[in-house]
């Protein structure tokens, strides 16, 4: 069972929801690429499904870099077989991009004067 929650800045309001579990995934059917080339097709495995059994090859968590504001999805299990904690933003390279789940108590890269704190009235379960 996921639980989620709405990160919400104290300054600017600016939300953002958050999922404990992530997005795990399998890869799927090959399929061929704009160069032609053979890949994997992502499949992503929520419960309940038939393939939620199968072995998952991988997890991708949102990130927001506070640095830029940009928003990602990581590979978290890559993430930790590489050894890091967090992956560098895909805009700026900075080195403070936050899964959403571990947003509250970081700096909003929005307004830069607030931070994040879970909005207790949001609580979701999946």
């Amino acid at each position: 069972m996921a639980q989620g929650w709405i990160n919400v800045c104290t300054h600017c309001g600016y939300t953002l929801e958050a999922w404990d579990e992530g997005n795990p995934f399998i890869f799927g059917e090959l399929y061929f690429d704009d160069d032609n080339m053979t890949r994997l097709r992502k499949e992503y495995v929520y419960h309940p499904s038939p393939r939620a059994g199968m072995h998952i090859v991988g997890n991708d968590f949102r990130h927001l870099c506070v640095d830029c504001g940009r928003k990602f999805y990581c590979d978290v299990i890559a993430l930790e077989a590489e050894g890091r904690e967090r992956p560098a933003c895909l805009k700026c390279g900075g080195p403070n991009a936050i899964p959403f789940d571990k947003l509250p108590g970081k700096p909003c890269p929005k307004c830069r004067k607030g931070h994040f704190e879970v909005d207790e009235n949001s609580i979701m379960i999946s």
